[in-house]
């Protein structure tokens, strides 16, 4: 199983992602990813046993919008990272 996330350094939102159960992943060095990426394990992955990847899905699906929507980051002033990113795209258009 591979999970691959797309995120805006300045908000930090999480735009995309996908579970790739087939093909190889590959590992490229950005801190800002793999800063989610160890949470969301810390998280969710390690202290849960998912028996179907239907459930490990959802469980992604509902740990993005958490973290885009609820989650606090310290990194962005204790905002969230989806209201960083609207608040963004009022100020450019």
């Amino acid at each position: 199983m591979y999970l691959t996330a797309i995120i805006d350094w300045h908000s930090k939102a999480i735009f995309s992602y996908k579970i790739s159960i087939n093909s190889k992943g590959r590992s490229i060095d950005n801190i800002v990813i793999e800063k989610f990426f160890r949470t969301f394990k810390h998280s969710n992955i390690y202290i849960n046993d998912y028996v179907a990847i239907q459930d490990l899905k959802e469980e992604v699906k509902n740990y993005i919008h958490k973290y885009n929507f609820k989650r606090f980051h310290s990194s962005i002033d204790y905002q969230k990272p989806m209201n960083v990113y609207i608040e963004y795209l009022k100020n450019v258009g």
